[in-house]
């Protein structure tokens, strides 16, 4: 049970001005693959498309989070858009589904005639590269697409 009231809230004065987080520095860092999901939706062509949700918990190194006042981890997500086929299947040709591939080989799980499925990344370890870019005129933390083995 929760001892947050919302109704109280909506009264409750604060005199904290809410800050932005910086976003992390540059360069790799070690992070947990969460439970992932999908989703779909409509190109402007009339097709589909399909993406794989991947939450990662980042962990951040301890002079980043002296330095930038971060917490320990912090949550971000990535996307891995899919490549299929016109029957709607995982198009495997090379070339085809590079960003999964990416995942795949750095966790180690791209091997012919070894059974594979997204959900078996769930729980494991990688390292990630944080890139910056700028959105909506501010600078933001980005998952870059180059993985490696943690």
């Amino acid at each position: 049970m929760s001892a947050f009231d919302p109704t109280a809230f909506l009264d409750s004065a604060t005199t904290e001005a809410f800050e932005k987080l910086p976003p992390l520095p540059v360069g790799a860092y070690t992070a947990v693959i969460g439970s992932m999901d999908t989703k779909t939706g409509d190109k402007q062509d009339g097709s589909q498309w399909t993406q794989i949700i991947v939450p990662l918990t980042v962990q951040v190194p301890a002079d980043v989070q002296v330095s930038h006042k971060m917490p320990d981890t912090l949550k971000m997500t990535d996307r891995i858009f899919l490549d299929l086929t016109p029957a709607g299947h995982l198009d495997t040709a090379p070339g085809r589904n590079s960003h999964l591939r990416k995942y795949r080989q750095a966790l180690g799980m791209n091997k012919p005639g070894e059974p594979f499925a997204p959900r078996l990344m769930e729980g494991r370890v990688i390292q990630i590269n944080i890139e910056h870019e700028i959105y909506n005129e501010e600078v933001v933390a980005r998952i870059g697409k180059n993985y490696a083995a943690a």
